[in-house]
């Protein structure tokens, strides 16, 4: 299934440090993908658009 959506960086630390643990639980891949690279993975926010 598509939905049409918007993507938004998250823009405040503190809410990629609440959401960071909810993407690795998921997808825990990441976390071992940041442990091996010198940049921070951006998390991504996505809303629905009608």
């Amino acid at each position: 299934m598509r939905a049409r959506s918007r993507g938004r960086p998250c823009g405040v630390p503190a809410e990629r440090e609440t959401l960071w643990p909810q993407v690795v639980r998921i997808f825990p891949l990441y976390e071992e993908y940041a442990k091996n690279t010198d940049r921070q993975i951006p998390v991504v926010l996505l809303t629905p658009q009608d």
